[in-house]
C-alpha cells in the first residue's frame, strides 16, 4: 500500500467518524466550503486563494462530501491549471498540486501529457544521495520530509517506474541515538512529524520499521495528545495525527489511548467548523481539517 493509499483510507475514515456525530461534522463541510475563494482554490489563514490550502480543504471535502467536491471540481480544474506543470513550484507545492490533480483526475479520466510532465519535473528535484531536495537542482539538499514528498507526487501521479531503494537509505541514515528521527542526517534532534514520516516511507518501500523509532514515537503521547519535540509542555493536531497514523500503520496497538485521542481531537473544533492547532488557538484552517479527520480515522 501506498503512502497516498494509506492516508486516503484513512481520512475516510476519519469523516465516517465525524459525520456520526450530526452537528459537528455539518459544521466543519460548512466551513470547507465557505473557504473556496472565487477562482476555485481553497483559502489560507489570509483568505486568499492557495495551493498549498487547497490541496488540503479538497482532499478534507472530498472525504465529507463527494457530491459537493465534484461539484466544484470544474472551478478548481481552472485554478489548478494557472500553475501549468509547476515549473515555477518547489517540492512542497508541486505535491500539491499532484495531489489535486489526482482527486480531479479520479472523478474526470487522466491528462496523460500533464501527468507525464509533472513527473518529468519531479526527477529535477533528485539528489545524489538519492533522497529529494525543496528546490530543483540541489544535489546536497536531501531531507526525510522531501522523500515522503515525493512518494506522495510518484503514487498520487500512478507513475510506473518504482522508487528506488536510495530513498530509503537515505532515509534509514536519519535516525538518531534517542530512537526518533531527524529531517537530515545532520540533525540532532527528532521531531514527532518527521519520525512518522520516516516510518511511512521505510514502510511503503517493504522496509521494517525500526522499533526503538516507534517506542520513541509512542512515547511522545500524552493524555491523547502526543508532542512535536521531546519535552515540550503541550501536544498539538499535527503530530497527534502523524503519529497515531503512523502507529496504527506500523501494527502498534493504540487502543488505550484511543478514547483520550478522540477527546483531544474533538476539543480542537472551533466555533467556525475548523479545527485549531493546539488548545492556545482558538481558529483554524483548511490544513488542520485534513489532520482532525486524519487522526479520527486512525483510532
Amino acid at each position: 500500500m501506498t503512502i497516498r493509499e494509506a492516508m486516503l483510507r484513512t481520512i475516510l475514515r476519519g469523516a465516517k467518524v465525524l459525520t456520526s456525530l450530526g452537528q459537528p461534522g455539518l459544521r466543519v463541510e460548512e466551513y470547507l466550503l465557505g473557504q473556496i475563494c472565487p477562482d476555485g482554490g481553497f483559502a489560507d489563514i489570509s483568505g486568499k486563494s492557495d495551493l498549498y490550502y487547497t490541496s488540503f480543504g479538497f482532499e478534507a471535502l472530498s472525504a465529507l462530501s463527494p457530491e459537493k467536491a465534484t461539484g466544484i471540481s470544474g472551478r478548481l480544474t481552472d485554478y489548478l491549471r494557472t500553475f501549468g506543470v509547476g515549473g515555477q513550484l518547489d517540492l512542497v507545492h508541486l505535491a500539491c498540486l499532484a495531489r489535486c490533480w489526482a482527486k480531479v483526475w479520479n472523478g474526470q479520466g487522466v491528462d496523460e501529457d500533464l501527468r507525464s510532465a509533472i513527473a518529468a519535473r519531479l526527477g529535477e528535484f533528485r539528489c545524489d544521495d538519492g533522497g529529494f531536495s525543496l528546490f530543483p537542482d540541489m544535489p546536497d539538499g536531501s531531507s526525510v520530509y522531501n522523500c515522503f514528498l515525493a512518494l506522495c507526487i510518484i503514487a498520487d501521479l500512478s507513475m510506473t517506474n518504482r522508487p528506488d531503494d536510495r530513498i530509503a537509505e537515505y532515509v534509514a541514515k536519519c535516525i538518531i541515538p534517542s530512537g526518533g528521527y531527524g529531517n537530515t542526517v545532520s540533525d540532532g534532534v527528532a521531531t514527532t512529524p518527521t519520525t512518522a514520516a520516516a516510518i511511512a516511507v521505510l514502510l511503503s518501500l517493504g522496509r521494517e520499521a525500526d522499533g526503538s523509532a516507534l517506542d520513541w514515537l509512542t512515547e511522545q503521547g500524552s493524555d491523547g495528545a502526543f508532542f512535536a519535540v521531546e519535552g515540550l509542555p503541550m501536544g498539538d493536531l499535527l503530530s497527534t495525527a502523524t503519529a497515531l497514523h503512523t502507529l496504527q500503520l506500523a501494527g502498534r496497538n493504540i487502543d488505550h489511548i484511543a478514547e483520550d485521542s478522540r477527546r483531544y481531537v474533538m476539543s480542537l473544533l472551533c466555533d467556525d467548523g475548523s479545527f485549531a492547532a493546539t488548545n492556545y488557538d482558538s481558529s483554524g484552517d483548511c490544513e488542520y481539517v485534513f489532520y482532525a479527520l486524519l487522526a479520527l480515522g486512525s483510532i
